[in-house]
């Protein structure tokens, strides 16, 4: 992306922009590639839980799982590339950077 390319690069004769070593480097280590989202956990369950989980999902199809309050959920599972098996109401996926870094810890 071009602001990203802009902080981390030089102008060519050109005006084209180039990396450089040092932009490239204070880049990565800025965190600017890997965007988080307060409040967001990942959480193991157990078979079981993730069965009664999915009931409740179910049953509140259109309306927050619990009344009054900003929870959100999705059960995935591990063993099937991390794949969405049920969502609440209004999930949205978190960041590639996130999904990624959950499904590997």
């Amino acid at each position: 992306p071009a602001p990203v390319l802009s902080q981390c690069g030089r102008a060519r004769p050109s005006g084209e922009m180039s990396l450089t070593y040092d932009g490239v480097k204070a880049m990565l280590q800025s965190g600017v590639l890997r965007q988080e989202q307060e409040g967001r956990h990942t959480v193991i369950v157990s078979l079981a839980e993730a069965e009664t989980i999915r009931r409740v999902l179910h049953l509140r199809l259109d309306s927050p799982v619990i009344a009054g309050a900003d929870t959100l959920l999705a059960l995935r599972c591990n063993t099937a590339n991390n794949a969405v098996f049920d969502a609440s109401h209004q999930w949205a996926p978190a960041s590639d950077y996130m999904t990624s870094a959950a499904w590997q810890s």
